[in-house]
C-alpha cells in the first residue's frame, strides 16, 4: 500500500503553523473568531437533532408497532438529519463566513453577517450549500443514533 502524501506535514505541525499565522496577523482574539456563531450552531444542531430524532422515533415505532427495531432508528435518524440541516443551515453559513480569512474587516459579528447575507443574496442565500450538508449529515446520523438505541436498550 502506498503512503498517503509523504510530503505533507503532520496535522499538529500544520495546526501550530496556522495558529501562529493567525496570532501574528490578528492576535489572540483571532483564535476565537466565530466562537459565538460556532456555539450557536452546535447548540442548535444538538437540540434540533435529538428532539426531532426522539419525536420521529416515537412516531415510527407507533406506525410500525415495534418497540426496538433497527428500521425505526434508521428512519428516525435520517429524518432527524433532514430536519437538522434545514433548521440550522443559516447558522452554519453564518459561522462559515465569520471564520473566513478577512471576515473581521467585512463583518462586525453574527448579526451583521446575517444582514449582509440577506441583503446581498436574498433569504435563500442562508441555505446555500444545503445539498452536500444534507447528504453528509443525514448519512452520518443513522449509525450513531442506531448505536445509541442499542446502548439504551441494554441499560
Amino acid at each position: 500500500m502506498a503512503p498517503c502524501n509523504s510530503d505533507a506535514a503532520p496535522p499538529t505541525v500544520a495546526q501550530t503553523l496556522l495558529a501562529g499565522s493567525i496570532l501574528a496577523a490578528e492576535g489572540v482574539p483571532g483564535l476565537y473568531r466565530g466562537v459565538v456563531a460556532v456555539t450557536l450552531k452546535q447548540a442548535s444542531n444538538a437540540v434540533v437533532r435529538f428532539t426531532s430524532y426522539n419525536f420521529l422515533l416515537d412516531q415510527t415505532r407507533a406506525m410500525l408497532g415495534d418497540k426496538r427495531n433497527a428500521a425505526c432508528s434508521v428512519i428516525a435518524g435520517a429524518g432527524a438529519g433532514l430536519i437538522t440541516v434545514y433548521c440550522t443551515m443559516p447558522l452554519d453559513n453564518i459561522k462559515t463566513k465569520l471564520q473566513l480569512i478577512g471576515s473581521r474587516e467585512r463583518y462586525s459579528g453574527s448579526w451583521e453577517c446575517l444582514k449582509k447575507m440577506v441583503r446581498e443574496g436574498g433569504v435563500s442565500s442562508l441555505w446555500t450549500g444545503t445539498s452536500p450538508r444534507l447528504v453528509r449529515l443525514t448519512a452520518s446520523l443513522i449509525d450513531p443514533l442506531y448505536v445509541w438505541e442499542i446502548g439504551r436498550a441494554h441499560v
